[in-house]
């Protein structure tokens, strides 16, 4: 079985809608790892994401607020670890209170390669990469907590955009 999936997207409404249709199959209790460069679409999937959950309101990135929340038919805590330090750092934002919060969130974490053993299973892992034109993105999938083929067939079904 193949560790690793990738999705083309070529505009940012592919991107958005990608993250639109995974969020509306996701059932709570998984995190979303979600990396890559400045700019390269980890807000914008997660913008998506929230609108498939349902959520309302406008979804902004929390790089300066570290932590937003959005409720919709699931909860999703949406984190930005790119200015925290250290490790140290999650206690005292109480990352590991929302892991562990029940009924379970859903969790989307930009930048989560910077603590990853932080990270409770099931875990996407989505990295952003640029493409050949300033909208192309290649998306690449990973998952870890549970086997591949139940996350390939949960995005099969979202349907790549």
């Amino acid at each position: 079985m193949k560790e690793t999936f990738d999705i083309a997207t070529h505009s940012p409404e592919q991107t958005f809608e990608l993250g639109r249709r995974i969020g509306a199959f996701l059932r709570g209790g998984e995190t979303l790892s979600l990396i890559g460069d400045l700019g390269a679409g980890k807000t914008l999937f997660t913008q998506g994401l929230a609108k498939g959950l349902g959520a309302a309101g406008e979804v902004v990135s929390p790089t300066f607020l570290i932590h937003r929340i959005y409720q919709g038919r699931l909860r999703l805590h949406h984190f930005d670890f790119y200015r925290l330090a250290g490790e140290s750092d999650l206690e005292s934002i109480g990352f590991y209170d929302f892991q562990a919060e029940d009924p379970p969130a859903v969790i989307a974490i930009e930048w989560g390669d910077r603590f990853p053993r932080a990270l409770d299973e099931p875990i996407l892992q989505i990295e952003f990469h640029t493409g050949a034109s300033e909208t192309d993105r290649r998306i690449a999938v990973r998952a870890k907590g549970v086997p591949m083929d139940e996350w390939r067939t949960l995005v099969d079904k979202a349907g790549a955009p």
